[in-house]
């Protein structure tokens, strides 16, 4: 049985919801907790488990409660969610891949800006020995590849018009 390895949390502690979408064959649990370092079962929170690919599921929390939205209909978070009691607390959002095939998409996270000041939303992804086949390299690897059309594209322009500058036309009589 594979463990739970990758992970990803937000580094504020002011979410209201999160929407995520499971794009690969494996699984994914996120959620919504009050400790960031709750572990793949969120004793302070809530979870969504999601296997395979999966249209935008959204967990948030209403009140003093959490609930899931999924196409549209409201149900009850997986496992045994705790109360929010966010007296000065707030809750962070936490994402855990399963497996090596399990892709996640994080469509958004919205923040509780009732004190005022929107904290940023950038999340700290770990991971625990898991191996993937990552395909980060392929968007650096456009942008390079872009980068350097563009720049052989304005060297063209640019000769062109220098040869243009020298060619002199003859006189017409």
């Amino acid at each position: 049985m594979l463990q739970w390895g990758a992970s990803a949390v937000t580094m504020s502690s002011q979410v209201h919801s999160v929407a995520v979408k499971s794009l690969g064959e494996g699984t994914i649990r996120f959620g919504l907790t009050t400790s960031k370092d709750d572990d793949e079962n969120f004793a302070n929170g809530a979870y969504k488990e999601l296997v395979g690919p999966s249209s935008p599921v959204t967990l948030a929390q209403e009140g003093d409660t959490f609930v899931v939205y999924l196409d549209g209909e409201r149900e009850p978070p997986d496992g045994t969610p705790s109360l929010v009691s966010s007296k000065g607390k707030g809750t962070f959002a936490k994402v855990f891949l399963k497996d090596a095939t399990a892709k996640a998409s994080i469509i958004y996270v919205k923040l509780d800006h009732a004190n005022g000041v929107p904290d940023p939303v950038i999340l700290a992804a770990t991971s625990n020995g898991v191996k993937t086949s990552s395909d980060s390299w392929i968007p650096a690897g456009m942008l390079a590849l872009c980068t350097l059309v563009g720049t052989l594209l304005a060297y063209k322009l640019v000769m062109r018009r220098r040869d243009l500058a020298i060619v002199q036309e003859p006189l017409l009589a």
